[in-house]
């Protein structure tokens, strides 16, 4: 677990904060100044969840990943993830093993 905390933060330190496309150019996901709509696929790289947490923080968003796993061609296969909101506001998630349609996330407009 620590191991991969040092990861997400070195990976944070040079990541962009361009919007992640998928394949066929579909969004994974879009983080505006008055909503956030996140759903974790199984088209998500390590390199995706760093660069979508780096987008939060400037938002002063907390986003932590407490479980992480990898398919062997590099994709997510499951995900523990909690956020919490600058009002103190949070909530969490723990996934299964993501199959195909499968979209947990983080949905919330802000007023």
């Amino acid at each position: 677990m620590k191991k991969t905390t040092l990861l997400l933060f070195a990976f944070l330190v040079f990541a962009s904060t361009n919007l992640v496309f998928a394949q066929k150019g579909k969004e994974l996901y879009s983080i505006t100044s008055d909503k956030i709509d996140i759903s974790f696929t199984t088209a998500y790289t390590f390199n995706d969840l760093v660069k979508v947490k780096a987008e939060l923080e400037k938002m002063n968003i907390q986003l932590t990943y407490q479980n992480l796993v990898f398919a062997k061609n590099g994709k997510l296969k499951q995900i523990t993830a909690s956020i919490k909101y600058p009002d103190g506001e949070g909530s969490s998630f723990a996934s299964r093993e993501l199959q195909e349609g499968d979209n947990p996330g983080f949905r919330k407009t802000f007023r």
